[in-house]
Order: C-alpha cells, then sequence, then structure tokens
C-alpha cells in the first residue's frame, strides 16, 4: 500500500472523518483536535500496584497512561485506520493485532512496521517497548530497526475500548501531535486453522520485486522472492477461537535479513471471503513484514 501524501489541512479533515467514525464510543476527544506541546520523554508503564488501571506515567503528546496493568485486556483484537507520520502532516492506513498477551504489531502503510506491548483496562492503556523497523527505499522483503526519528516513544495509546477502539496521539520529529484513532475489525474473532491459512501468497510491489510465501496444511511455511531471499520455517495456531497465527521462520540469502524471526500472521476479509495475509515477522534488529494476497 503505497503513501497517501496529503497537504496539511487536508490530512486534517480526513483524521475528523476518522475520528467522528470512532469518537462516540472511543472516549478520546475530538479526533481533529491536534495536540501540541507535551514530552517525548517515555512510555513506560509508570508505577502500580500490578492490578489496577489508574494514572501512571506521562508518555510523548503529553497523554497520561495506565499503570499496574497486567494485560492487555480491552487493546487485544485487530484494528485498523489513519496513522499520521512524516511530522503529522501524511496519512498513511495501516492495520495491526495486539494478543492476549499484549503483543502489538502494526504494519503502517506496508513500509513501517511498529512492534512492541500494548496492555489496558477500561479506564486507560498504556504503550511501551514500541520498536519501528523501515522498509529501505529499495524495497524488498522487510527492513531494519530505525535507529533515528521518529523514536519510540512517538506512538503512545492512552485509551482503549473492548472490540471498538483503540486510541492515542503520535508525535513526529517536529514535536507537533497528531490524534490516532483505531476502530476493531472483527475478523479478529474469525476461527483460525493450518486448513484456513494454508496457501499461496503472493506481493508485488510494482518495482519488479515479488514475494511468495506458501503455507502448507501441516504448517510448513516456505517462501522466495526475486531478490533470491529464501524463507524456511514453521506455523501453529495459539488459539483456534481467535484469528492469530505465529510463526517462526529462518531467512537465508537476505543479505542484511538473514536470521532467525518469529511474530503474528493474521488473515483479513472482505465481504466474507478472504482478501490477505498479514505477516510480520521480527528480530532484535531487523523485520520481515509484507501484506500477501492469496
Amino acid at each position: 500500500m503505497s503513501y497517501f501524501r496529503k497537504s496539511s489541512l487536508v490530512a486534517t479533515m480526513i483524521l475528523g472523518l476518522v475520528a467522528a467514525q470512532f469518537a462516540a464510543c472511543s472516549g478520546g476527544g475530538a479526533g481533529s483536535d491536534v495536540r501540541t506541546g507535551g514530552s517525548n520523554s517515555g512510555s513506560g508503564a509508570g508505577s502500580g500496584d500490578g492490578t489496577s488501571g489508574g494514572p501512571g506515567s506521562t508518555g510523548a503528546c503529553g497523554l497520561t497512561q495506565a499503570s499496574g496493568v497486567p494485560t492487555a485486556g480491552p487493546a487485544e483484537g485487530a484494528w485498523t485506520g489513519a496513522f499520521p507520520i512524516f511530522s503529522g502532516v501524511d496519512l498513511v492506513f495501516g492495520n495491526g493485532v495486539v494478543t492476549a498477551e499484549g503483543k502489538a504489531v502494526f504494519n503502517v502503510g506496508n513500509s513501517e512496521l511498529w512492534v512492541g506491548t500494548v496492555l489496558a483496562t477500561e479506564d486507560g492503556a498504556v504503550a511501551s517497548d514500541l520498536t519501528l523497523y523501515k522498509r529501505p527505499s529499495s524495497g524488498g522483503a522487510g527492513g531494519l530497526k530505525s535507529p533515528g526519528d521518529p523514536t519510540p516513544e512517538a506512538l503512545v495509546f492512552d485509551h482503549a475500548k473492548a472490540r471498538t477502539a483503540l486510541s492515542g496521539a503520535y508525535q513526529g520529529p517536529l514535536s507537533n501531535c497528531q490524534d490516532v484513532r483505531l476502530g476493531y475489525d472483527d475478523v479478529y474473532e474469525q476461527a483460525a486453522s493450518l486448513q484456513e491459512i494454508a496457501g499461496v501468497y503472493t506481493s508485488a510491489a510494482g518495482d519488479d520485486y515479488t514475494l511468495t510465501v506458501t503455507v502448507h496444511d501441516d504448517g510448513q511455511l516456505d517462501g522466495s522472492d526475486t531478490r533470491g531471499c529464501v524463507l524456511m520455517g514453521d506455523v501453529s495456531v495459539p488459539d483456534a477461537t481467535k484469528n492469530v497465527y505465529r510463526a517462526v521462520a529462518d531467512a537465508s540469502s537476505c543479505g542484511d535479513l538473514d536470521g532467525h524471526y518469529d511474530g503474528p500472521l493474521s488473515l483479513r476479509y472482505s465481504a466474507g471471503r478472504l482478501s490477505w495475509l498479514d505477516l510480520a515477522l521480527t528480530a532484535p534488529d531487523k523485520a520481515i513484514f509484507y501484506r500477501l494476497s492469496r
């Protein structure tokens, strides 16, 4: 998916439309409200008793995050929406998953991958340990950990409502803040099985690059791309009632991306039919991520 480059005015208008869709349930204020000021000093969970979701530390954009939250709670699920990146001027549509353990993966425009932890109660949420991976301009199967802006604290979630909305703010490199509103996608509740995910998935980037991944009936995963990169691994079903799969894979002949990976896979549906597979495999300093069609 390509970036949608808009002027600042148009970006704000689109944010307002996204917010209008979810504002009634999100409890986080108007989506077109531009946050200003605040600190980019951290997104930690703060102090707490390990069970409550009361006030905690201040994260990016001055948002107060919950403290002492032990589980994903209402943040669990599949989410989709608009991410204002590049100083909040450009809108990039993306989607992601927060697992029952709080593992969070967000594929933003198929060009950036945000990975971390999102925990929540109905009173608040906290995002932590966020890592950004960027696909290089040359394209390819994945990207390396981003060493510079935006920092891992730039994306903060401070509110979650189960099966409704996940909201927070993004602080761009120029310290300007924009609301982030993600809506729940009930695709998360689709039953999972190796038979359901089995198939051949392909992505053509339009620049003579193609990645093909096959998931076999027994869960074996293999793949390759037009640059000689090879993937070999396995897919498993952690919970048959939730549309999240776990994959482990080794990458070889991939240059800087060689290594051992793991991460969630999720299927997305349109009009009741399978539309694509979201692949999000990570290692400490690199990631292989793509939206693949079957």
